[in-house]
């Protein structure tokens, strides 16, 4: 009730708990009729105050309860500082103190190693550990320890053209085809741009088949390919526009909508539109964090895909590293995986056009290695190495 300084609030907030307390339904009128407000200006109140995004609502209720805590800590100490007959030293003590509340860490997130351990402990033995997500590229899902890692980052990056946006939609069509959820921001194509690729993949057609009807097809098989999919929760938002908050907002909200998120796919992370071309290196990294942050709130993988810097194409070597990525600021740090896609051929005309590689460049908790794809240029396809054929 302290974060409110309206009575009316307070007693709104009151009336609330107590509504929710009897089982009884939450709505203008009943809570008008529990706190003696019109049910007219509780929706008023309503419009004019919430975001809609709750989390949100309730960080900016936090910090104004903490600025006016810290400002009348503060205005008493200005105001005890005037009588000399007082020591500073204790008042500023006494004040660091008052501070120092404010600032107590959440008991949510504060917790005694061997509590910790215990609970890990207990959680392994009755066989509870959280299952990765598998990618559904066997070789991949093999180095990655079974797959991606609910609440870890994984950064997947490459030059231009070498299949960055396709791999990441074949992993997000492999998840919700398990029948997990999966959400992708395909920041550079339309969702109908992005259907003609996954129903292409699925069916082993060119794209161009789909776009033009004079190709003898049998629809009928089409739609047989692509009945694992019939149902899914495959999400797709095309906001080429789209902004951190929003994307974040976005997600938030599926997640609550759907009771949870198995991935999150944002392609790329250079085209939100909230990044400015102005000291990209530290916005950045502030929007990595941001992504890291999401992944634990949510309890789920998040991919961002990124794009390498030309320092490729001026080496002789043209295999990409870590220190390749564009406009990476802290990327390298708050990623928990680092995938850099590679094709020899697109440098090298006498290589073999088919092959593919995933270098893992970073694992914080697992090996560094190169696993080989399959690429069918024709169909915008990658399978596992062994299955090519």
């Amino acid at each position: 009730m302290e974060l409110f300084t309206s009575k009316q609030h307070r007693n709104i907030v009151k009336a609330l708990i107590e509504l929710w307390s009897d089982n009884q339904p939450i709505d203008p009128i009943t809570i008008s009729n529990k706190c003696q407000v019109l049910a007219s200006d509780l929706i008023d109140m309503q419009l004019k105050t919430f975001t809609f995004d709750f989390e949100a609502d309730f960080e900016i209720l936090k910090q104004q309860f903490h600025r006016r805590k810290v400002n009348h800590v503060l205005t008493k100490l200005v105001l005890s500082m005037k009588d000399e007959s007082l020591d500073p030293d204790s008042l500023a003590s006494e004040a660091i103190a008052e501070l120092s509340s404010i600032i107590e860490p959440d008991r949510k997130t504060l917790a005694r190693f061997d509590q910790v351990a215990e609970d890990l402990m207990a959680m392994v033995e009755a066989g509870n550990i959280p299952e990765p997500i598998p990618t559904g590229f066997s070789q991949l899902d093999l180095m990655l320890s079974g797959g991606l890692r609910r609440g870890e980052l994984t950064i997947i990056a490459g030059r231009p053209s070498m299949g960055k946006s396709t791999i990441a939609t074949q992993i997000a069509v492999n998840v919700a085809s398990r029948g997990k959820k999966a959400l992708t921001f395909p920041i550079e194509m339309s969702a109908d741009s992005l259907a003609v690729r996954i129903i292409a993949s699925e069916s082993n057609i060119e794209p161009a088949v789909l776009r033009n009807c004079k190709y003898n097809t049998d629809w009928n098989q089409v739609r047989k390919n692509l009945s694992k999919l019939k149902g899914s929760d495959l999400w797709i938002d095309d906001d080429s526009a789209i902004t951190t908050q929003k994307a974040i907002a976005t997600a938030k909200n599926l997640a609550a909508r759907l009771k949870g998120m198995d991935l999150i796919i944002l392609d790329y992370v250079q085209r939100l539109s909230d990044i400015p071309n102005e000291n990209r290196n530290n916005y950045l990294g502030a929007v990595t964090k941001r992504f890291a942050s999401l992944a634990r709130q949510l309890d789920c993988p998040v991919v961002l895909v990124s794009q390498l810097s030309r320092k490729t194409e001026s080496r002789s070597e043209s295999r990409p590293a870590m220190a390749d990525l564009r406009d990476s600021g802290e990327i390298e740090q708050d990623a928990d995986v680092i995938m850099l896609l590679y094709r020899e051929h697109y440098y090298n005309k006498s290589a073999d056009p088919n092959k593919a590689e995933v270098i893992i460049a970073k694992q914080r908790n697992g090996p560094t290695d190169t696993v080989p794809l399959h690429w069918d240029a024709t169909r915008l396809r990658f399978s596992t190495y062994e299955n090519r054929y």
